[in-house]
């Protein structure tokens, strides 16, 4: 699944994993788990028609990434992996994102220029978190197995 391509290739990234370690989940903040952190879901899928030449077809799915720190104080903490995940994303495409199952062809990637990169990180006084979002678009080819 292109899920964990994304995956493995956020663990991949060494500037990354400095500042989270593997502390990256799908969706919803664990339970008793420790900071800072990412989670990830997807917020849309397209999937062109496929066509008999084109069997495997092109995917476009845009996921959200969410940094998390409880470090309230600390935002220059948020700021440096808001600055790893756009790091890590500079590329642009034409990459293989190999991870256990097999892997993705992905054709393009980009973060989405409409978020604000100069926004600061959001504050929530109740629970003492800040968080920051990112948008991460990416155009991929279905599965290769790797059998």
């Amino acid at each position: 699944m292109i899920e964990d391509a994304l995956v493995a290739k956020l663990k991949a990234y060494a500037a990354l994993v400095a500042l989270v370690d593997t502390r990256i989940f799908p969706s919803e903040l664990p339970m008793g788990s420790a900071y800072p952190q990412l989670t990830y879901w997807a917020k849309d899928t397209k999937q062109p028609g496929r066509t008999l030449r084109d069997a495997g077809g092109l995917c476009k799915k845009t996921f959200q990434i969410d940094a998390w720190s409880d470090r309230s104080e600390e935002y220059n903490d948020i700021k440096q992996i808001e600055e790893a995940l756009r790091n890590c994303f500079d590329t642009g495409g034409g990459q293989l994102w190999p991870y256990a199952g097999g892997s993705h062809f992905v054709q393009h990637f980009r973060i989405e220029e409409n978020m604000d990169e100069t926004a600061p990180p959001v504050f929530d006084a109740n629970t003492g978190m800040r968080a920051v979002s990112l948008n991460l678009i990416v155009v991929f080819e279905q599965a290769l197995p790797t059998h």
